[in-house]
Order: structure tokens, then C-alpha cells, then sequence
């Protein structure tokens, strides 16, 4: 068995393929010629998100949940690699750990035992940069303790690459990690618990300030997510067997610099207010991926930068409100 698993004319299932991430890579699987299955609950997603991608190629919605040990049977049967992006939301996680653990963990058990059963070429599951906390090393490489880790959806993220790197010396289950840093870009969800980036939107909608909860100085390595997608075929491609890999950009920017970015891109003058009365709701500091190894092994390297991609967002934001 080869690691290395040719897209083209293959079948690609992606769980979470209706979710912000997951319909990016089937849009890339179908342009790398793959035909897609996707398996998602729809409660964080939508088939909105799949259209483009059903016009252009082969693509079979499976609607239902991954704590169905059931559903693997017809998503796993002929397919060749699995990418793994089903998720809760990190506050879903905090607010209801046991919750937590049974959507994160033991379907996450379920589906990579099942994946070694019907002898899936390789696994790729998403990982994340929170597993690594507040860290003591800028920029942090993939080698970083996990030490700091303070999170339920952090210790699920290490659960679920603990499980692949025994699935892979015990049944030998080819599999890599990705650790997504910072991701924005579009079909962000923009409804319930949301990020800095749709808060600030919503707020120059209404003709409001960008406002920014601390001194501004808090950075973050933001990655484009077609770069994540991208992240996603290069480890399914490559012949690496097994791994963990940082995606970021190798670049960190603070929030008053991406405040700043913001604004101008929206074509408004000033800087953002400081809230310095109120601390930032991440207690992060500073986030700043190491790329060097994915750089090396999995051909990876940014093609967005964040003026292009944080335009790219704005664009989709803009004609998403003028549809609606």
C-alpha cells in the first residue's frame, strides 16, 4: 500500500464536507477530478455551501451524524482517502464536555477503526492550533509540549492524534494531522458563536466602529482557508505515511493591525477603538505557526496573503449581504 493516494477518478469522503472548511476541500477534490462523498449533520453547515461544487463534479450527500457507528457502512464502502473535519465549536465544547468527548473522541474512534476495517489508503484529520496553548516558543514548531493545553477541544484534538498515531503502529492505518491556525475567509459562520473577523463586519455594516477588546497587540497567524483546503490534497497526495503539520502562514499580525486592514479594505478611514478596559476573550497572546516542516515534506506554502484574503472575505461578506 502506498501513502501517496492519487486523486483524479478516486473517491474522496469528507466528514463536515457542508461546514465552512469541508466544502472548500470538496470544491478542491472536485477540481482535483475526484468524485466526493460527504457526511455531515448539517447543524453547523449547509448544502448551500456544496452548490458549486455539485455543478461542477460527482459529488453524494450522506445527511447524518458521525456517532452513528452505522453510517460508515455506506460512506466508507469504495472510498479511497478520508478527510476528517466534523467538529463541535470550541465554546460547544467548554459549555458541554461530555458532549465533547462523545462527537469529538469516540466518533472520531469510531471512524479511524472503521477507516483501518475497510483499508482506506489515508486518513487526514483536522487538528488545531489550540492544542498547544499559550506557547513558549515563537514561531511554534509541531515538536512544542502540549503542556499548556487548557481547553476540552484542545484535549479532544489530542485525543484524535494520539488515536491516529496508534491506529497507524498497530494497523498500520496511514494518517496526518493538520494543526489549522487562525482561518477565515468565505462562508465563516456568521450566526450564534462567531469570530473576531464576522463581529467586525456586522459591526461596519450597521456603521459601527471596529472595535477591539484590549491594547491590540494579541496576534494571530491568520491562514486563508482555500490554503487549508490546499493544506488537505497535498497530504493525501504526498507519500508521507504518518504526521503531524502546522498550516498557518508563518506570519503573525496583530488584531490592531488586522483592525487597521479591515478598515481600509472597506474603504473606511481611522483606526480601530481600543477597549482597554476589557481583556481579550482569548487569553492567547500570541499565536504563530512554524510551517517548516509542512514546507518540507508536504510542498505547502501560502498562497494568500492576508490584504489578498481578508478582500477575498470582504467580497463574499458584501455580496452576501446584498443576496440576502
Amino acid at each position: 500500500m502506498t501513502a501517496a493516494v492519487r486523486l483524479s477518478k478516486n473517491t474522496a469522503l469528507v466528514t463536515g464536507g457542508a461546514g465552512f472548511v469541508g466544502s472548500h476541500l470538496v470544491d478542491a477534490l472536485i477540481t482535483e477530478g475526484a468524485r466526493v462523498k460527504v457526511v455531515d449533520n448539517l447543524v453547523r453547515g449547509g448544502e448551500a455551501n456544496l452548490t458549486s461544487a455539485r455543478a461542477q463534479g460527482q459529488v453524494e450527500m450522506i445527511s447524518g451524524d458521525i456517532r452513528d457507528p452505522d453510517i460508515w457502512k455506506q460512506a466508507l464502502d469504495g472510498v479511497d482517502v478520508v478527510f476528517h473535519q466534523a467538529a463541535l465549536r470550541v465554546n460547544r465544547c467548554e459549555e458541554n464536555p461530555p458532549e465533547c468527548w462523545d462527537v469529538m473522541v469516540q466518533a472520531t474512534l469510531g471512524l479511524l477503526n472503521a477507516c483501518a476495517e475497510y483499508q482506506v489508503k489515508k486518513v487526514v484529520i483536522a487538528s488545531s492550533a489550540i492544542v498547544y496553548g499559550k506557547a513558549d516558543t515563537l514561531p511554534t514548531p509541531e515538536t512544542h509540549h502540549l503542556n499548556h493545553n487548557s481547553t476540552w477541544y484542545g484535549a479532544a484534538k489530542i485525543a484524535n492524534e494520539q488515536m491516529l498515531n496508534a491506529l497507524y503502529a498497530q494497523r498500520k492505518l496511514p494518517g496526518i494531522a493538520l494543526r489549522y491556525f487562525n482561518i477565515y475567509g468565505p462562508r465563516m459562520a456568521t450566526q450564534g458563536h462567531t469570530e473576531v473577523l464576522v463581529k467586525w463586519f456586522q459591526a461596519l455594516d450597521a456603521g459601527q466602529p471596529v472595535r477591539i477588546f484590549g491594547d491590540g497587540t494579541q496576534t494571530m497567524d491568520w491562514v486563508h482557508v482555500k490554503d487549508i483546503a490546499r493544506a488537505n490534497i497535498l497530504a493525501a497526495q504526498v507519500p508521507v505515511e504518518h504526521g503531524i503539520f502546522n498550516v498557518g502562514t508563518g506570519t503573525e499580525t496583530s488584531l490592531r493591525d488586522l483592525g487597521k486592514l479591515v478598515m481600509r479594505l472597506w474603504g473606511k478611514k481611522g483606526d480601530p477603538e481600543l477597549v482597554v478596559s476589557q481583556t481579550p476573550s482569548n487569553p492567547i497572546p500570541r499565536r504563530w505557526a512554524d510551517i517548516a516542516s509542512a514546507r518540507k515534506q508536504l510542498g505547502f506554502a501560502p498562497q494568500w496573503t492576508l490584504e489578498k484574503g481578508m478582500a477575498d472575505m470582504i467580497a463574499w461578506w458584501k455580496e452576501r449581504v446584498q443576496v440576502a
